[in-house]
């Protein structure tokens, strides 16, 4: 997770864990990560952004860059919306750094609170009517499809973390919806 995400992360005990671990990630066809995010803007509609990502290490930015880039999928649902925000729910389909907050920029639909990619003036907003630092992306949930080895009783289990409080309290102000 980025740094001023929140939610679900996952912390191997041991050794033999982390590798299957590492594996799922890297394979991802046995994953399933879901983020609710807020972003600016109105997204009445459910979509695939296929678009490729080039990252500059220097700068720790990822931009889209079709000629360079490696290949991101990020498919998302809208959950409910005004004019002025969406309340969406995001799925990985691959995984890159920054992936979803470029690929949400890019339909210019930035995740609010996102210094970084995002809109300053409604980051100032949110910040100066909830005092919230943090960018309003979660992880939600995490499906293990199937696992082998030491830990396949993982397989076919999900995994979910609710909101915290504030991020509830700006959804619910902004979009007078309840997760």
């Amino acid at each position: 997770l980025d740094k001023n995400t929140s939610g679900i992360v996952i912390i191997a005990k041991n050794i033999m864990s982390a590798q299957i671990l590492f594996d799922l990630f890297k394979n991802k066809d046995d994953l399933v990560k879901e983020y609710i995010t807020l972003v600016k803007g109105r997204v009445a509609k459910n979509g695939i952004i296929d678009s490729k990502l080039s990252k500059d290490a220097n700068k720790n930015y990822v931009s889209v860059d079709e000629k360079k880039g490696k290949s991101a999928l990020t498919s998302y649902m809208y959950l409910t919306y005004t004019t002025d925000f969406s309340l969406l729910k995001v799925k990985l389909i691959s995984g890159h750094s920054h992936q979803i907050r470029v690929h949400l920029k890019s339909l210019n639909h930035p995740i609010i609170n996102d210094y970084k990619y995002g809109d300053r003036r409604v980051n100032n907003y949110i910040r100066d009517k909830y005092g919230y630092e943090y960018q309003l992306l979660h992880a939600s949930s995490i499906t293990f499809k199937k696992v082998n080895g030491g830990l396949s009783y993982l397989s076919n289990k999900r995994f979910k973390a609710k909101p915290n409080d504030k991020f509830l309290e700006i959804v619910k102000g902004e979009l007078s919806y309840e997760i």
